[in-house]
């Protein structure tokens, strides 16, 4: 009987570490953080006439919201561009923003409330501004009492007086050809015609109410 002999090899496997190599990209962007808009007023009562001065700061031009109504001005309000004209903006290097002023006429006498007020500006950037009650009081009535009829004589003396009582301050003006004999600070004061013929003097009052 014939025999077969088989053989066999051991086959032996080692792992060994590979390594892997992986190529990264990194992109970058430059990602500009704008500071928010404000708006502020520099007081909260003002008579009748005068300017109110706000202060915007940001980047110009510049729209504000709000509910409510400031006499004549409505919401929107446009500050810059086509809208009201702003001073020139002054720069602080620190912070890096802008601020301007412009001057409104209080025209209408009354309390506004103003609610919901909002800033925004150019760079899109929105800001709520806490709500703000504005004050308007009319100018007291202001009218001359003696004032006489037709022309005065050279050298005449008349008594002229204000129609308002209980003012905090009297400011008579005399001008041309005519001066005042008495306080110019008084509710009345006596003016004489100078010496002149045909020569006109004019007379002005300016009263201050306490508000």
């Amino acid at each position: 009987m014939k025999q077969i002999f088989i053989k066999l090899t051991s086959l032996a496997f080692m792992l060994l570490p590979v390594a892997l190599f992986a190529q990264t990209q990194t992109w970058g962007t430059e990602v500009q953080v704008y500071s928010k808009p404000t708006i502020s007023i520099n007081a909260t009562t003002f008579c009748q006439g005068d300017s109110a001065t706000l202060t915007l700061t940001g980047t110009a031009p510049f729209i504000v919201t709000f509910t409510g109504s400031l006499g004549s001005y409505t919401s929107p309000m446009t500050f810059g561009g086509s809208g009201i004209v702003l001073t020139a903006g002054v720069l602080d290097a620190t912070t890096g923003t802008t601020t301007y002023t412009v001057n409104i006429v209080a025209g209408t006498a009354g309390t506004f409330a103003l609610t919901d007020i909002s800033i925004s500006d150019a760079n899109n950037c929105e800001n709520s501004v806490e709500n703000r009650t504005i004050t308007v009081n009319p100018n007291p009535n202001c009218s001359i009492t003696g004032v006489p009829v037709g022309n005065v004589c050279p050298g005449t003396e008349t008594s002229l007086s204000a129609s308002s009582d209980n003012m905090i301050s009297y400011a008579w003006t005399i001008t041309g050809n005519g001066t005042a004999n008495s306080s110019v600070n008084e509710q009345s004061v006596n003016v004489k015609a100078g010496t002149s013929c045909g020569i006109s003097y004019t007379l002005q009052l300016a009263i201050t109410k306490s508000i």
